[in-house]
């Protein structure tokens, strides 16, 4: 019987659209391929390291601690770097917030920087005009021996420079004028300052004794804000060293 031959087509076809058997061979070729490249792979591995002596072996062996060691001390040295960075970005910042905190808390006290807190406020009435500067400044410095930490008087700032002068009843403070009903702000703990303004020969008793003839009224408050400013005065002799 003569042997038929197939088309171009049917050949492709067949091709594209194996059977089950058909399949089943090619992936047990597929295995087999894989299975001997990976053989392949493993007696090139195997004899890579086989034609090495012992003492080359431990040459490698030593060369890979070495490279390891090497990679674990950059590592180290990187962690550490990083570190540094961290901790040095922070005290920066620390010491920016402490310098900035330190120029605010001079400025309240040089009497640049307006301020805010708890504190008391004396009003003094002089119907006599036999109120004197020496009273004020006094009166002052027992404020800050009580522990005021800004003060402002009739609307002048009063800071560690400032100079009372004038007559009773004409009474200036750093050249300003002022007159009575007097009132001084004082922030600074309310209790400490109202008790440092009674006690015996304080302020209260200087201001109502009868050749003053004055009333003093003190008033505690939660919240005093105090928004007179002073005005340095640059030195004619002192330079900083």
């Amino acid at each position: 019987m003569p042997e038929q031959r197939r088309s171009p087509g049917e050949v492709l076809k067949a091709f594209l659209t194996p059977n089950r058997a058909q399949g089943v061979i090619a992936v047990i070729l597929c295995l087999v391929s894989m299975a001997a490249v990976w053989q392949m792979r493993a007696n090139r591995e195997d004899q890579t390291y086989s034609a090495l002596r012992r003492d080359e072996l431990i040459a490698l062996l030593d060369q890979l601690n070495t490279n390891n060691n090497e990679l674990r001390r950059e590592i180290d040295e990187q962690s550490e770097q990083r570190r540094q960075l961290r901790s040095g970005a922070a005290s920066e910042r620390l010491a920016q917030e402490q310098a900035r905190k330190r120029i605010q808390e001079l400025a309240i006290l040089g009497g640049t920087a307006p301020a805010q807190g708890p504190g008391i406020t004396i009003r003094i009435t002089d119907p006599k005009n036999a109120v004197t500067a020496q009273l004020l400044l006094d009166a002052v410095e027992e404020m800050r021996d009580a522990g005021a930490e800004v003060m402002e008087l009739n609307g002048v700032r009063i800071v560690a420079s400032s100079a009372f002068g004038g007559d009773p009843g004409e009474v200036t403070v750093d050249g300003s004028p002022i007159r009575a009903p007097y009132v001084l702000k004082v922030i600074g703990e309310p209790h400490a300052l109202a008790e440092g303004a009674r006690f015996r020969g304080g302020l209260v008793s200087q201001a109502q004794a009868p050749e003053v003839g004055a009333d003093v009224t003190i008033t505690p408050s939660d919240l005093l804000i105090i928004t007179a400013l002073h005005t340095p005065v640059d030195p004619r002799y002192a330079k900083p060293a």
